[in-house]
């Protein structure tokens, strides 16, 4: 679920990326901004998968994060594609 949660947000990330280059912002300076709304998915009880997978993932906080997340979305991107191409 996690390789799924990550590879969803490196899509939107690089959207996000995008936006904040023409914009002027960096990812750190975003991410700042984006405390609140964190704070409010993991106490608002609204969505508890996603509460559970933003305090229980390591990724986030670990020093490596963007090469861990980069090769394990790859990874289950490409094993989704295998997986179709099977299916054909």
């Amino acid at each position: 679920m996690l390789t799924a949660v990550t590879t969803v947000r490196f899509f939107v990330d690089g959207a996000v990326a995008s936006e904040l280059a023409q914009r002027g912002l960096d990812m750190d300076a975003w991410m700042s901004a984006q405390g609140a709304y964190g704070d409010a998915i993991i106490t608002g009880g609204r969505y508890p998968r996603l509460a559970r997978v933003m305090v229980e993932a390591e990724g986030p906080h670990a020093r490596d994060r963007a090469e861990r997340c980069f090769h394990d979305g790859l990874e289950h991107v490409l094993d989704g594609i295998a997986h179709r191409i099977r299916l054909s």
